[in-house]
C-alpha cells in the first residue's frame, strides 16, 4: 500500500485547517485583540498605510492572535498572479545572496511537497514539482524553498493523500483563493482541467477564512459558516450527495455552522460550532459522499484524518482517534480497530494535531512534540523501525507552535521561527535537498 498521505495544517497543514468565522481586528504589527481563540484560525486585520487587509493567525496554544501580516512593498511586487514571468519568484534558493531570510508565519506539508507562508504574505514552497504544484512557474523539482508567484497570502495548503497530491491552494488576504499545479479532476476550481505551474484565482469565492487541499480536490470554509468543495469526487469528496466532479466550487449542503475544516486524501471534515466532527468521502473503513457526523467525537476543536484513521483534538486537551490500528495509528496498544472514538491514553494539555498516512503527532501546550504510528520512515521521530503505538516523545523538539504532517513526514515551526522537518524525503519535501530526511534538519530560506 502506498503511504503517502496527506494532512495539512493551516495552523498546521499540509493540513487540517482551523479557523473561526470571526476574530479581532489587528494593525501593523499589533497582536489583535479578543483573548482566546481557536488555534489556526486566520482573520482579516488592517494595515497602515494601505486599504489591502492583512492577516493574523491564531497561537498554537490558542492563547491569542499573532502580529498583523501585512503586505509590504516588496512583497507586492515580487509575486504577482499568473502573467508574472517564473524568472521573478526563480527556481533558486528562497533569498538571494545577502538578502535577509523571510520570517515564516505558517508551515503547511503535502503529499511530497511542502509550503511556508511568510508574515509579508510570501510563500515558499519545496519537493516534487511534476504538475507545477511548487507555484513558481516551472516543473523542476527541487529540495530547497522557491518562491511561488503569489502575494498578499493568508494561509497556504499543499495538497496530498495517498497519490501523492500534486497541486496547491492559498487563501489570499481579503478573502479569495488562488490555485496551482494538477488539475485532471477540476482541483483548481477554475472550471477546466487544464493544469498550471502558476496560480490562478476560483471564481465564485468571496469572505473564504480557510482552505484544504486534498490528493484531487480542494476545499474551503467561508466565514458564514458554509463550506464549499470542487475537484474530484469519485470518493465522495465533496459531500454533494454524488460521484460527480465538479469544476468549480459547489455547496456542501446540510453543513452549517462550520468553525474549522480538515482535507486530506480522498477525505473532508467539518467541526461545528456544537462540538460535533462531520466527515464524507473516506471515513474510517467506509466511503460516504454525503456529510456524516463521526459517533464519540463531541467537544471537538479540530480534526486530524489520515489514511485508514481519524483522531481529533477536544475542548479540554485531550485526544480521541478511530479506525485501523495495524501501525499503532490509534495511540493505544489495546485499542481493536473500529468507528468507535477512543480517547489516546496519556494525552492532556494538547494545543494541537496533525495526522500523516499511518501516523499521528500532538504538540503539548509546552511545546514539545509527541507522536505515535507507523515508523518505517522514521516518521515517529526516532531510527526507522517498528510502530510505535503509544505516544512518544520527540528528543530535541522543544519550543514549537505549528505542527504539520503529510505521508510519512512531519514539520513543525517553533517560535524563534525556524522550521525543522523529518520522515520520509520522498521529491525533496522535508527541504533538505534529496538528502535522507530522517533526521531532524533545519531548512535553510
Amino acid at each position: 500500500m502506498s503511504r503517502a498521505f496527506f494532512a495539512a495544517v493551516v495552523l498546521l497543514g499540509c493540513s487540517s485547517v482551523e479557523s473561526l468565522p470571526s476574530g479581532p481586528a489587528g494593525n501593523n504589527g499589533s497582536t489583535g485583540s479578543g483573548g482566546a481563540c481557536a488555534p489556526g484560525h486566520t482573520v482579516s486585520c488592517a494595515c497602515s498605510g494601505t486599504s489591502v487587509p492583512g492577516a493574523q493567525m491564531c497561537k498554537a496554544d490558542g492563547s491569542g492572535y499573532e502580529p498583523c501580516s501585512c503586505a509590504t512593498s516588496a512583497a507586492s511586487s515580487g509575486a504577482g498572479g499568473k502573467s508574472s514571468s517564473a524568472s521573478s519568484g526563480g527556481q533558486g534558493a528562497a533569498g538571494g545572496a545577502g538578502a535577509e531570510p523571510p520570517v515564516i508565519a505558517q508551515i503547511a506539508a503535502g503529499g511530497t511537497h511542502t509550503c511556508a507562508r511568510s508574515e509579508d504574505g510570501l510563500v515558499f514552497c519545496w519537493g516534487d514539482n511534476g504538475y507545477g504544484q511548487l507555484g513558481n512557474g516551472t516543473t523542476k523539482s527541487g529540495g530547497q524553498p522557491t518562491k511561488a508567484q503569489i502575494s498578499n497570502a493568508a494561509a497556504v495548503a499543499p495538497g496530498g493523500g495517498t497519490k501523492g497530491g500534486s497541486h496547491s491552494c492559498a487563501l489570499v488576504a481579503g478573502g479569495s483563493v488562488q490555485c496551482w499545479g494538477r488539475n485532471t479532476y477540476g482541483e483548481l476550481g477554475d472550471g477546466t482541467t487544464t493544469s498550471t505551474t502558476l496560480p490562478v484565482v476560483v471564481p465564485g469565492l468571496a469572505g473564504v477564512v480557510a482552505v484544504g487541499a486534498g490528493t484531487w480536490h480542494s476545499c474551503a470554509l467561508v466565514k458564514d459558516g458554509t463550506m464549499w468543495c470542487w475537484g474530484s469526487n469519485g470518493q465522495g469528496a465533496l459531500g454533494d450527495g454524488s460521484w460527480k466532479d465538479k469544476y468549480t466550487p459547489t455547496l456542501v449542503p446540510g453543513v452549517l455552522g462550520v468553525t474549522a475544516i480538515a482535507v486530506v486524501g480522498a477525505t473532508s471534515c467539518a467541526v461545528k460550532k456544537d462540538g460535533s466532527l462531520w466527515c464524507w468521502g473516506r471515513v474510517p473503513n467506509y466511503y460516504t459522499p454525503t456529510p456524516t457526523a463521526m459517533a464519540g467525537f463531541t467537544e471537538i476543536k479540530q480534526a486530524a484524518p489520515g489514511d485508514e484513521h481519524l483522531c481529533a483534538l477536544k475542548a479540554d486537551g485531550t485526544v480521541l482517534c478511530a479506525g485501523t490500528n495495524n501501525w499503532g495509528q490509534l495511540g493505544d496498544p489495546n485499542a481493536k480497530s473500529g468507528t468507535d472514538a477512543k480517547l489516546v491514553p496519556g494525552l492532556t494539555s494538547i494545543a494541537a494535531i496533525a495526522a500523516g498516512d499511518a501516523h499521528t503527532c500532538v504538540v503539548t501546550m509546552a511545546g514539545t512534540v509527541a507522536c505515535w504510528g507507523s515508523d518505517g520512515n522514521g516518521q515517529i521521530g526516532l531510527s526507522p523501525g517498528n510502530p510505535v503505538t503509544s505516544p512518544t516523545s520527540i528528543p530535541g523538539v522543544a519550543g514549537v507552535v505549528e505542527l504539520t504532517a503529510a505521508g510519512h513526514h512531519n514539520c513543525v515551526r517553533r517560535k524563534d521561527g525556524a522550521v525543522i522537518c523529518w520522515g520520509a524525503n520522498d521529491g525533496g519535501c522535508n527541504g533538505i535537498g534529496q538528502d535522507d530526511g530522517f533526521a531532524h534538519t533545519i531548512v535553510q530560506f
